[in-house]
């Protein structure tokens, strides 16, 4: 099972993507975290050490090429 977390700020685009993999990839994604900041979205990535992350891009304090570099 391949571990997602969704890091987004808008909640209808988290909402969107929840159900596209609830509904189509359910069988190999399991959806570990829904943040709504780029604080949330770190703390979330250290704790579950998702296989695979959807960042948003533009988000407010930090965008999501900066998180990116905070964490390599």
């Amino acid at each position: 099972m391949i571990k997602v977390v969704i890091i987004d700020d808008e909640i209808n685009a988290q909402i969107v993507l929840k159900k596209l993999f609830e509904k189509y990839f359910s069988n190999n994604f399991f959806i570990v975290d829904v943040c709504n900041s780029v604080t949330e979205g770190v703390k979330s990535i250290n704790n579950h050490a998702p296989d695979l992350v959807f960042l948003d891009i533009e988000m407010p304090k930090m965008d999501g090429m900066e998180m990116l570099r905070t964490l390599s």
